[in-house]
């Protein structure tokens, strides 16, 4: 029997295929339901510290993959869209698709926007 998603890095093997068929299918459930927390806790939300860009089949995808090894790297969701797509929703929309800031201390978590398609949209 399969096992249930736990983490969402977990997504970031499933077959590409796959998983946009799937959202397609029925969207984006675990982001639409966190969509209004997300929101309103945008102001307590981790900043992004740099961001991946590149083209289609360059490897974006498995460098996401393999920074979020790293215990002190977190990211929420792959391929924000904010400043290509996204940027009428505002800055707090965007904040919002981070994780939530902690205790300020040595071990600070480290986030990041890895969205490919900014290098065709440069700000």
């Amino acid at each position: 029997m399969a096992q249930p998603i736990r983490d969402l890095r977990q997504l970031a093997f499933v077959p590409r295929g796959l998983r946009h068929a799937v959202s397609r299918a029925v969207g984006n459930p675990v982001r639409m339901a966190s969509a209004p927390y997300r929101y309103l806790t945008a102001a307590r939300r981790l900043e992004p510290q740099f961001a991946i860009i590149g083209g289609q089949k360059c490897g974006t995808t498995s460098l996401y993959a393999y920074l979020l090894q790293h215990p002190r790297v977190v990211s929420l969701f792959k391929e924000v869209h904010f400043f290509d797509n996204n940027y009428y929703k505002g800055r707090r929309w965007y904040r919002a698709q981070f994780p939530l800031a902690g205790a300020p201390s040595e071990d600070a978590l480290i986030t990041f926007d890895a969205s490919p398609y900014y290098l065709f949209h440069p700000a």
